[in-house]
């Protein structure tokens, strides 16, 4: 498998360099994320991989389509025509004055309505918005849940308090400190969105106070929500029911805990060496 982690994470890292520092942050992850489906179907198509029996899943679920390939890419190739043109055919001021959501969410909308008529099913895209909603409402009322708390400890000054505690705690170690912050965030809200929206404040006035970077403080708290994610229960069970496994989350966190805590210790070294090293000036 060497061969293939590494000709997906160069690639979605070389795209994700070039797309957020020349394109823009609203389609970084959108075009990373197609980069690394191409590269690991050209890859998987090229060069061949020897097959372990331990990961093959042995559910008896069947997919069946008529759609082809390249009806199956449409979505992703509309988002990846109209986001840009839109993003760059109107002042930015003007699209975020009603915010990101708003324009990024109405593009989508148009493109599911499109993707839908092209693949046939135009007459059930109200029927799959209801049921959209429908599954997004509990994820829906925990994010607006996560803001009210966020701003709370915000409007009390907790926020002020818990990074001045941890400033002193921590000092000169807090961007290592910050990573485990973000996982522990992830961990407890489910996503990285919600630790990011929980902790960006705490980080902004920990580092202030530190003579930190504080840009470096966040992202190193944002990547290490992203390490929280691989041990969060709540993504843990989701995996087990699309998969159809079992009762098999104890063996799921036993095979991820190991890679989180290696993968941990890396981004604490790393976020020291860019607090310190690479980046103590960056943005300022």
């Amino acid at each position: 498998m060497w061969g293939y982690l590494l000709s997906v994470s160069i690639s979605m890292g070389i795209t994700l360099f070039l797309v957020s520092n020349y394109v823009g942050a609203e389609l970084t992850d959108l075009v990373t994320g197609v980069v690394g489906v191409v590269v690991s179907i050209i890859y998987l198509k090229t060069v061949s991989v020897a097959v372990n029996e331990t990961y093959i899943n042995d559910s008896d679920l069947v997919f069946e389509t008529t759609q082809s390939d390249g009806k199956a890419f449409l979505p992703y190739i509309l988002l990846l025509i109209l986001l840009p043109a839109v993003r760059f055919s109107f002042p930015l001021n003007v699209l975020t004055k009603y915010g990101y959501a708003t324009w990024i969410g109405a593009v989508i909308h148009i493109v599911v309505l499109i993707s839908s008529v092209v693949m046939g099913c135009g007459n059930q895209f109200l029927l799959c918005e209801k049921n959209a909603l429908l599954k997004l409402i509990k994820p829906m009322v925990t994010l607006c849940s996560l803001y009210a708390v966020a701003n709370l400890m915000n409007a009390s000054g907790m926020i002020s308090l818990i990074a001045r505690f941890l400033a002193d705690i921590a000092g000169g170690l807090y961007p290592a400190v910050s990573v485990l912050i973000g996982a522990i965030g992830a961990f407890i809200t489910g996503s990285c969105l919600g630790s990011n929206k929980l902790f960006c404040a705490l980080h902004m006035e920990a580092a202030s106070t530190l003579g930190i970077n504080q840009y470096v403080a966040i992202t190193a708290s944002s990547a290490g929500g992203c390490l929280g994610n691989m041990i969060c229960p709540n993504n843990i069970i989701a995996v087990n029911a699309t998969l159809e496994l079992e009762n098999a989350e104890g063996d799921v966190l036993k095979r991820t805990i190991g890679a989180f805590a290696v993968m941990a210790v890396v981004y604490y070294i790393l976020a020291m060496v860019y607090a310190y090293m690479l980046f103590p000036n960056f943005g300022v």
